[in-house]
């Protein structure tokens, strides 16, 4: 007899794609103990991060408009090359503003929204 080997994977394979509530556990468990919780790398050549970000509030006697250069605040950071730098996905992934009750375990968060 001929087995067709693509009708034997159909039978006793699983498709994760096709598995949402595997892909929620999964995502959520994940979450929650990620299996690499940090990064690190070593720059081949001087990194340079530029942050901009808006100045809190003008005195009444200031005279800076919205949208001027002279509200917002410019911090350049450089690393140079060869350093190590880590960065760590712990703290985001336990923030209750992205996860409503992140000390949960919670697989809902990750299922389609038109999952029954």
């Amino acid at each position: 007899d001929v087995v067709d080997m693509n009708e034997e994977k159909k039978n006793s394979s699983l498709d994760v794609g096709d598995a949402p509530l595997i892909n929620a556990f999964l995502a959520e468990m994940w979450r929650m103990n990620p299996p690499a919780p940090y990064h690190g790398f070593q720059p081949t050549k001087t990194l340079e991060y530029k942050r901009v970000v808006k100045k809190r509030q003008a005195t009444s006697s200031s005279t800076i408009r919205e949208g001027s250069e002279d509200d917002t605040e410019t911090t350049v950071y450089s690393f140079p090359k060869g350093v190590g730098l880590y960065a760590t996905f712990q703290d985001c992934l336990v923030d209750s503003a992205r996860f409503p009750n992140a000390s949960e375990f919670r697989m809902e968060r990750f299922l389609p929204r038109d999952h029954p």
